[in-house]
């Protein structure tokens, strides 16, 4: 029987404010040295997936974060060129031109190619249904690994949406591959005895890969994406949340419990997985997209057909603040 899947909306709100330089771990912390640690930039997802490749980018695949080394802090960091990566001058003018929150004020026909994380994963486009900050994540209800191909085994469609799918194509666009790419939600959830596992992120850490980190408020339906780069012998997963001081930032949360941030507690639910193929020698990217094709894809990737009265089974689930 086909598996039903759901839908979290990743929303946060930006606050301008000054943050503290960025804090070294302690020495009892198991982490990423020199993860990075940015500012809140249009989407806490792709800020989050900015942070998660910039490591990379520092470590051999120089072309995931062109144009320079990638920073590691963009707090009180004026023209940070990581932020280009996260999103572009193009994707805020054609899809984030009314500001926060705003629906449905994206340009009809896009002037730009798709060049940046937000592009890629859907970030405050109206063709997701997305409000301006918002990226969609799939995740199976079974609590099983929620794969780009198993999203195409339900929907040819489906995977286009996605944050997890549009980090993965992002990768793709600059010259790399993944080894492992999926959304998860963790061990317990929904009552369910499956499910990404703490023993699990700490593997990750170990093996020098960082995870994406999914956060909700049940009761407003608040959403947040977060950069786990460590653990300690407490048992705390250590994050970096975009927020400066109104966040926690670095932040410590127990696996599967709450977190504090902006003046209410949020759950952890699930996890984004994104590892990479060691990187090939250098290579120059042809880009081989117009204008034209990128419209023509958008409208596909928009597409609701639903085939059987098992695929309707999947529809999507929302959840908005």
């Amino acid at each position: 029987m086909m598996k039903k899947i759901f839908i979290w909306l990743l929303i946060i709100f930006y606050v301008s404010v000054s943050s503290p330089a960025c804090i070294v771990s302690s020495k009892n912390d198991i982490c990423l040295a020199g993860a990075s640690n940015y500012r809140y930039w249009y989407g806490s997802a792709p800020t989050a997936a900015g942070m998660l490749l910039s490591w990379y980018d520092r470590k051999g695949y120089s072309n995931l974060m062109p144009d320079c080394e990638a920073e590691t802090c963009t707090f009180d960091v004026t023209g940070a060129i990581v932020n280009n990566s996260i999103a572009s001058s193009g994707h805020i003018n054609d899809f984030y031109r009314a500001g926060y929150g705003h629906f449905k004020d994206d340009v009809f026909f896009p002037t730009h190619q798709p060049d940046c994380l937000a592009d890629f994963m859907g970030t405050s486009q109206d063709w997701y249904g997305n409000v301006n900050g918002e990226t969609k994540f799939f995740f199976f209800t079974d609590n099983s690994p929620t794969t780009p191909e198993k999203m195409l085994g339900l929907h040819w469609f489906r995977p286009f949406g996605d944050g997890m799918y549009g980090i993965g194509e992002y990768i793709k666009y600059r010259g790399y591959k993944t080894s492992a790419l999926y959304n998860q939600l963790i061990y317990g959830y929904g009552g369910k005895s499956a499910g990404f596992t703490y023993e699990q992120y700490q593997a990750q850490i170990d093996s020098n890969c960082g995870v994406l980190i999914h956060l909700i408020n049940e009761f407003t339906g608040f959403t947040q994406t977060v950069y786990g780069y460590g653990y300690n012998n407490l048992g705390d997963v250590l994050v970096y949340d975009t927020q400066g001081p109104y966040g926690q930032n670095p932040g410590f949360l127990k696996w599967g419990e709450y977190y504090f941030q902006g003046g209410q507690w949020l759950t952890q639910y699930g996890v984004t997985i994104v590892n990479l193929h060691p990187a090939p020698e250098p290579a120059p990217i042809v880009l081989m997209l117009t204008g034209f094709s990128f419209f023509v894809k958008i409208i596909k990737k928009k597409m609701k057909i639903l085939k059987s009265d098992e695929e309707a089974a999947a529809r999507q689930y929302f959840h908005r603040n």
